[in-house]
């Protein structure tokens, strides 16, 4: 169900989502600045995650707990890599900052999307699910494979909003036990490990080009250690919490390559980035931190209930 799911999004994403998102220059990155019309690109993205995170859920959300994030994210991904990577923005954009600053809003948009795909997933688990398994809360949930629905609801992101509950009844109390430093010292390891493994991992190959394969591997990557380790750390029951720490590593992350790159070196070729940082796009960073995050989730929940009781 998990593969149909995201196979689903992905053929959405690869064919319609594809002639609403491509550059106008055939050899450009998928990016709101390399498209001939970013308004309707982003009505038509935002549209497309909707609906396509409703599909998806309505395939597997009942065993995956926002399983439509997920599945829009990892066709997000898929498209990205189809157009080119940073070295065309870092060639035709002005200065680093102005570049690291309209990165930044991009990121911003890209965050409102899998925004939009993790609320619609939670309407959809919500509207489809019996009315009598709300009401059977948490009882149960450990013991077979599908949890009821309370105890989907609370583990979805959407629902751990006050100003989203009333969307989505029955899930509004759902993680009110936990401390409220617990989730901030979640979000903090998250954001910081994630940063410092993208680092590490996005430093320049040998002949200093820009690869897609090592960008991707190092933002999913980064994201699915920092979501393991802050869970087994700090754990939350809500996933906003996880999720919420994509945006930030976003933002943050192209700040510090603005910093970075205050001061080049004499005879710094504009297509090689001074940061690690700037080698991914705003829509990479989005869409696999989310995937990365949501599925590092479902691994610790599966494992948890595979665990004898005592």
């Amino acid at each position: 169900m998990l593969h149909m799911a995201w196979g689903l999004a992905a053929a959405v994403f690869l064919t319609v989502g594809w002639t609403a998102m491509q550059a106008w220059d055939p050899k450009g990155p998928v990016s709101l600045l390399t498209h001939g019309n970013p308004t309707a690109m982003m009505i038509e993205v935002l549209a497309l995650a909707a609906i396509t995170s409703a599909v998806a859920t309505v395939v597997a959300g009942r065993r995956y707990p926002d399983v439509g994030a997920f599945a829009v994210g990892i066709a997000l991904a898929l498209v990205s890599v189809r157009g080119d990577t940073m070295t065309y923005l870092l060639l035709e954009q002005g200065g680093c900052g102005t570049l690291c600053a309209k990165l930044i809003a991009e990121g911003l948009f890209w965050s409102v999307t899998m925004a939009t795909a993790l609320l619609v997933a939670a309407i959809i688990v919500r509207w489809i699910a019996p009315h009598e398994q709300l009401l059977a809360g948490d009882r149960g949930s450990g013991t077979g494979r599908t949890p009821t629905l309370g105890c989907l609801l609370s583990r979805m992101a959407a629902p751990a909003l006050p100003i989203v509950s009333h969307l989505v009844p029955g899930a509004g109390s759902s993680g009110q036990s936990e401390d409220r430093s617990v989730r901030l010292k979640h979000i903090f390891v998250v954001v910081v490990a994630a940063l410092v493994l993208t680092r590490v991992l996005a430093s320049g190959a040998p002949d200093r080009a820009i690869h897609h394969g090592q960008v991707c591997f190092a933002v999913w990557v980064g994201f699915y250690v920092a979501a393991g380790r802050a869970q087994a750390m700090f754990p939350v029951r809500s996933s906003l919490w996880s999720w919420s720490a994509v945006p930030i590593v976003c933002v943050s992350a192209y700040g510090f390559a603005w910093m970075m790159s205050l001061d080049p070196a004499p005879g710094h070729l504009p297509s090689v980035p001074l940061s690690g940082f700037l080698r991914v796009l705003p829509i990479t960073y989005v869409a696999l931190g989310t995937s990365a995050v949501l599925l590092a989730r479902w691994r610790l929940l599966a494992a948890d209930a595979d665990r004898p009781s005592a």
